[in-house]
């Protein structure tokens, strides 16, 4: 990226924004309902019921999907001095 662009500066930085006050949220949110899916599905387990396959291969999809969502951000240079104010 050309840092000395104005115009890509402030296109980034927007981009930069609404993944801090979007897209992450929305991750760590599913983060969570992954984990208590999972908890649930351990103590079903643990009862000696059946678990399913339909709840375990999404809670460990929204479990992970911060992961590349880290690494896009530091490919795409977000966290870079040039873009904070």
């Amino acid at each position: 990226m050309n840092w000395t662009s104005r115009p890509a500066r402030i296109s980034r930085l927007k981009e930069k924004t609404y993944f801090d006050q979007v897209v992450m949220p929305l991750a760590y949110t599913g983060v969570g309902i992954a984990c208590l899916f999972l908890f649930w599905q351990g103590l079903e387990f643990m009862e000696g019921n059946p678990t399913h396959e339909a709840v375990w291969i999404p809670a460990l999809f929204f479990l992970l999907l911060p992961l590349p969502l880290a690494i896009y951000r530091w490919a795409r240079k977000h966290h870079h001095r040039s873009l904070h104010a």
